[in-house]
């Protein structure tokens, strides 16, 4: 053997010869590839070009994925995967990152995206994994994270005869949620279509992209491949704004008396936090968040003088808008319609953002700043600067009035909060004043509460810088998100603190990711805000305020008889957690669960909370027995 390995370094010997000689000797080709590779130079990632030689598309798929230092893959293997699952065998850098359910994974490659800021890789089972992980599909799509999404098809020689999982429609199914989607119709097709597919994906505004792979095209040979550095299909998005533009933009936001900013999710995605603020200093202008019901990120620190929460549709300040600056955000994640307009028609709309598809979708826009918000944002500070000589009295006044407004908005929330201090079970607001004294400020917070939403952006608070309390959160709309997504985030970033804020409906939803938690040693915290109830209808049948209110039964609402145990699933699936009623137990519980992730353990605390909004205390669900049915309606002999 050490004969053939000299041959081959000196060149005697090509690659296919040197494997054949070695499977003379008794090792299987993959073994000997395996070795061969062990000893090979590996070419610097972004500088040279690697070539592959009779090799299988499972195998050029995971070259492709070491090359480009893709450390994990998120994925449920089946039998049309096993070509490439057999390649990551002699793979050791590559981690597949396995749960029980595809929905979990999916969203757990969503966490990892956000956090990382890199493309997360994943891979499902034809067209039943597809459809389990369509959810956190839509929520990828939504909020715009860079996932590679590949699946296993049916044989392409079985295609047309109806096999079993043959799918003919399957890249139709995700089209509406992704970027692009794709089938390999060819093995030397695959690097130029996860190419194509890493640079759709990643290019702002990024998104998932769906490639299938027939299984035959996994197991056969591929004569020659050739891995580029990805660096090679990135576009810089660093644009610049038309300076004609920003010279406009400039002047009304300095000229207006009451100018409203809206910090949007571009800003946690491409950087401009600092210069958001900046901004808000110099116009001494108020900043609002993204609409509550968008359930957006924070992107402004909650902590500021300048800081008024999320927009709402009656906000008290300021009392008249003339001038509205949306940085990346959109217009608007309305909830319910109202013929009422949120930005009034006087107001001059100025959108700044590489996002066009929110630019006057709805609202009329007086200047359209298409440009890398961070970028933009440099811009309009210097132009303002120039500005704003005659203006720096008018602008320090406006802020001590902003943060007179801020002042009277915490004194609100805080006597909200002093009402049902001592309310058992505990109140939204007092779990959320708790947690905020708590929680690492330097951690991350990644929420899936739906009616709960805002206590918490109210109460907690949050930087989102680099050394800031991070608040991550998805619009998808899809239950389920939360707990595959606070594991991924602490794979991204495994030296932080990771608390999931979860409902305990959207617990039930994603709860097989607890076991993967527990399998790969992912200490994160998860507090379940259990009302016991699918809250949104109940507030939706009482805001709607007809037969259910009258007769107080609330349909589809209630989530307990039998009473769920979600601290009993958690330890079926390894991880153990406790029940909290008593609202002065909460900081010990706390410091229990902090205790489990420092050993590395994932903890669970299921925190009995308040229910809200009308008949809270009945709970006014239909009750039926078939067991009771059948007796009665038992036929006679």
């Amino acid at each position: 053997m050490r004969g053939l390995v000299r041959e081959y370094l000196d060149g005697r010997l090509s690659r296919r010869q040197f494997i054949k000689e070695m499977m003379a000797l008794g090792v299987s080709a993959a073994s000997a590839r395996a070795f061969i590779a062990s000893f090979e130079p590996r070419p610097a990632f972004g500088e040279q070009v690697m070539e592959l030689t009779d090799v299988t598309g499972g195998r050029v798929v995971a070259e492709i994925l070491r090359a480009w230092d893709v450390k994990y893959i998120f994925g449920i293997p089946g039998t049309n995967e096993v070509g490439f699952i057999d390649a990551l065998v002699d793979i050791p850098e590559l981690h597949y990152i396995m749960s029980l359910h595809e929905g979990p994974v999916v969203c757990m490659a969503d966490g990892y995206a956000r956090l990382s800021g890199r493309p997360a890789f994943v891979n499902l089972h034809s067209i039943a994994g597809t459809a389990y992980g369509l959810g956190g599909l839509v929520a990828a799509f939504q909020d715009n994270t860079p996932l590679v999404v590949t699946v296993g098809r049916q044989d392409t020689r079985l295609r047309g005869r109806g096999a079993f999982l043959e799918s003919p429609r399957l890249t139709a199914i995700p089209r509406p949620y992704t970027k692009w989607t794709w089938d390999v119709l060819r093995g030397e097709k695959i690097p130029e279509v996860m190419e194509r597919g890493f640079k759709i994906a990643t290019t702002p505004p990024g998104g998932p992209v769906f490639i299938t792979f027939s299984k035959d095209l996994w197991k056969e040979k591929v004569d020659r491949a050739e891995i580029l550095p990805l660096d090679r299909f990135r576009i810089p998005m660093r644009i610049q704004p038309d300076p004609k533009l920003v010279a406009v933009a400039a002047r009304l936001l300095v000229e207006a008396e009451h100018p409203l900013i809206m910090a949007g999710d571009e800003i946690s995605r491409y950087g401009g936090m600092s210069e958001l603020v900046e901004l808000a200093e110099l116009l001494g202008a108020p900043v609002v968040g993204e609409f509550i019901t968008g359930h957006a990120l924070i992107n402004f620190p909650t902590d500021h003088p300048l800081y008024l929460g999320p927009l709402r549709p009656q906000l008290a300040y300021p009392p008249k808008i003339d001038a509205f600056l949306n940085v990346g955000g959109k217009m608007f994640s309305e909830f319910d319609y109202s013929p009422d307009l949120i930005i009034p028609r006087q107001a001059k709309v100025i959108h700044m953002g590489l996002n066009t598809t929110h630019m006057a979708r709805t609202y009329p826009v007086d200047v359209a700043l298409v440009t890398h918000v961070q970028v933009g944002l440099a811009a309009l500070i210097s132009e303002i600067k120039g500005l704003m000589a005659s203006s720096r009295n008018r602008m320090k006044e406006r802020r001590r009035e902003v943060e007179r407004q801020r002042r009277r908005w915490r004194a609100q929330l805080a006597e909200e909060a002093k009402r049902d201090w001592d309310a058992v079970p505990i109140s939204p607001a007092r779990l959320a004043m708790e947690l905020n004294e708590v929680l690492d400020p330097e951690g991350i917070v990644v929420s899936e509460l739906v009616t709960s939403d805002h206590f918490l952006l109210s109460y907690i608070d949050f930087h989102t810088s680099a050394r800031g309390r991070t608040y991550v959160a998805s619009s998808g709309g899809c239950l389920g998100w939360g707990i595959g997504a606070a594991a991924g985030a602490k794979l991204a970033q495994p030296h932080r603190e990771v608390t999931l804020l979860v409902g305990d409906g959207s617990f039930q939803f994603g709860v097989q990711g607890v076991w993967t938690a527990a399998r790969y040693d992912i200490p994160i915290t998860i507090v379940i805000w259990n009302n016991r109830e699918y809250q949104a209808n109940r507030m939706a049948l009482s805001r709607y305020g007809r037969r259910a209110v009258a007769a107080k039964r609330y349909i589809g609402s209630h989530l307990g008889d039998p009473e769920i145990d979600h601290v009993g699933i958690a330890r079926g699936y390894g991880v153990s957690g406790e029940r909290v009623t008593d609202p002065d137990e909460m900081r010990p519980a706390w410091e229990r669960a902090r205790r489990a992730n420092r050993d590395g353990r994932p903890y669970v605390l299921d925190v009995h909370i308040k229910r809200r909004f009308r008949d809270a205390d009945r709970y006014g669900y239909e009750t039926f027995s078939v067991a009771e049915l059948a007796k009665r309606t038992r036929p006679r002999k």
